[in-house]
């Protein structure tokens, strides 16, 4: 999950619903991946070191 995780931050799943349709459609837990995506950047947004 964590290499999904990194590559949706880099946006190659794109954004927003184009995304969630895109995971969902290819059998990821949309929520898990975001929760995944989210602790990664952390509560500031911060992207340095996760890609």
């Amino acid at each position: 999950m964590d290499e999904l995780a990194r590559d949706v931050i880099r946006g190659d799943w794109g954004n927003g619903e184009e995304r969630k349709s895109r995971l969902t459609a290819a059998g990821y837990d949309h929520a898990a991946v975001q929760g995944q995506r989210d602790s990664f950047q952390g509560e500031n947004g911060n992207r340095a070191g996760y890609l």
